[in-house]
């Protein structure tokens, strides 16, 4: 399944709320209560744009962290399978 997140753009679902409250401090306003991204998380949920693919966002944000890129992309992929799983995102048509 990974294989097939390469290409897909993520977009924050339109019903939720969320904040930054300090530059990595990103609080999500979700069903069940409120959530709050640590710093990756954060950085990540930045980056969601709904232009960028999956792929563009792992690469950019294994650049800033200086991780390696396959790392990069599997992290990004479990963690937007999570918000995928609990409504906070979903991924645009192509």
């Amino acid at each position: 399944m990974a294989g097939n997140y390469f290409s897909l753009i993520p977009e924050i679902n339109d019903h939720l709320k969320w904040r930054e409250e300090e530059k990595n401090k990103i609080i999500l306003d979700a069903p069940g209560g409120e959530i709050e991204l640590d710093c990756y998380g954060a950085m990540l949920w930045k980056k969601i744009d709904g232009k960028r693919r999956v792929l563009d966002i792992a690469d950019e944000l294994g650049k800033e962290l200086e991780e390696d890129k396959d790392l990069s992309l599997q992290r990004a992929i479990v963690f937007m399978q999570i918000l995928r799983r609990r409504k906070l995102i979903r991924f645009a048509d192509i």
